[in-house]
């Protein structure tokens, strides 16, 4: 039977290093304004959500200290799952506006207004970022927005890890892939994975960087890396340290992958099915991983629509069994599912969820043992990309 690893607590210096290393990632600029927005959550809940909160009360505790300590203005506010997408975005909206209100503030000239976010991964969360949208509208400037879903015990632990000198490398490992997907801006992608019972699976994805293209998403704030997330919203997630594009076309993916002890089967770019290749592997997913088996399960074509590269493999950096999906796809190669962002068949994605009455956001799995080979778009000149053998 699968089960979680017990993961030992967190130690006051991994606290304290997760909390400085975050602040790093923020890269504040002189003049901010900082709003911080947090979860709520009943109090009959399980141990491993207690500690989480636990965790996220005393990271957003030690930022606001600290950044109230570099002269930053910063707010935090709390919400709970009870509000509708029109209550987190009215509610979202006005604390920015508590929080830009200068009467008797002097020496603040330029404002930048960052919005983190740690808390669950609930649905109607897209209300605060629509908050945001309406207030950089409002303003005419950019908010940019720290997703940190589902923060948990294990991401702090992550973030710990995430030292200037590691941040570095991920900027590295960046750089390559950059540079190969410049080289080769369209190819196809075999895809090896070797699960719990030994077996080798493979998954074939086309790309084409012209009109799906890949995206950094390094966990910091940083002019190069520009991810809107609306029109007004610059968007990252912390911890950070991928890239990832929409396969293209999306249909071209099929196979069968290994990922998280559940076999993935494609047909077309839909998923066909999603059973256990280890028994209780399914237990230990997150909500929304949870969500997308139940959706399989009852018929519905859910559209493969990312493939990202984590980077933490490769420079050192471990994740955890009590880490959030966010943290654990930034392990390695990852496929998700459902909607996408980078991509010019986004509405024909959209499209097939809202044929059969979706709304669902996004999630994904993290493959096991992937081994990548490249080729062109005819099938020809195969070489091993990942792991990099350079």
């Amino acid at each position: 039977m699968a089960g979680a690893i017990k993961e030992q607590p967190l130690s006051p210096e991994q606290l304290k290093g997760a909390s400085t290393n975050y602040l790093r990632c923020l890269n504040l600029p002189p003049s901010s304004q900082v709003l911080i927005i947090t979860d709520k959550f009943p109090k009959n809940i399980g141990e491993a959500m207690q500690n989480d909160l636990s965790v996220r009360e005393d990271i957003t505790t030690s930022l606001k200290r600290q950044i109230n300590r570099e002269g930053h203005r910063v707010a935090m506010v709390s919400f709970d799952n009870n509000l509708s997408f029109d209550e987190f975005r009215a509610q979202t909206n006005q604390a920015l506006k508590e929080l830009d209100n200068k009467e008797g503030v002097e020496g603040i000239i330029d404002d930048t207004t960052t919005i983190v976010y740690l808390g669950e991964k609930w649905e109607k969360r897209f209300g605060m970022y629509q908050g945001a949208e309406d207030f950089g509208n409002e303003n005419g400037r950019v908010v940019r927005l720290a997703g940190s879903l589902g923060f948990s015990t294990g991401d702090a632990r992550v973030m710990s890890e995430l030292t200037p000198e590691k941040m570095d490398r991920i900027n590295e490992e960046n750089k390559k892939f950059d540079e190969f997907f410049e080289k080769k801006p369209l190819g196809k992608f075999e895809i090896t994975t070797r699960g719990e019972d030994g077996q080798e699976r493979i998954l074939n994805i086309s790309y084409n960087t012209k009109e799906a293209p890949f995206e950094p998403d390094t966990g910091q704030f940083v002019a190069e890396h520009n991810n809107m997330l609306t029109e007004h919203v610059k968007y990252i997630n912390i911890p950070g340290g991928e890239t990832f594009a929409a396969p293209y076309p999306f249909q071209e993916t099929n196979g069968e992958f290994a990922a998280e002890g559940m076999l993935v089967t494609v047909k077309n770019g839909l998923v066909e099915s999603i059973v256990e290749l280890e028994e209780g592997a399914r237990n230990n997913k997150d909500p929304m991983q949870k969500d997308l088996i139940k959706l399989v399960e009852q018929g519905k074509k859910i559209p493969v629509a990312e493939l990202g590269l984590g980077y933490y493999a490769l420079i050192g950096i471990k994740t955890y069994s009590d880490s959030s999906i966010l943290s654990r796809e930034k392990g390695g190669p990852h496929i998700g599912f459902a909607h996408t962002y980078t991509t010019t068949e986004k509405k024909a994605i959209e499209q097939v969820l809202e044929d059969q009455g979706l709304d669902f956001g996004h999630t994904d799995f993290v493959m096991d043992n992937p081994v990548m080979i490249w080729s062109n778009v005819d099938g020809n000149n195969k070489e091993q990309f990942y792991p990099p053998t350079n």
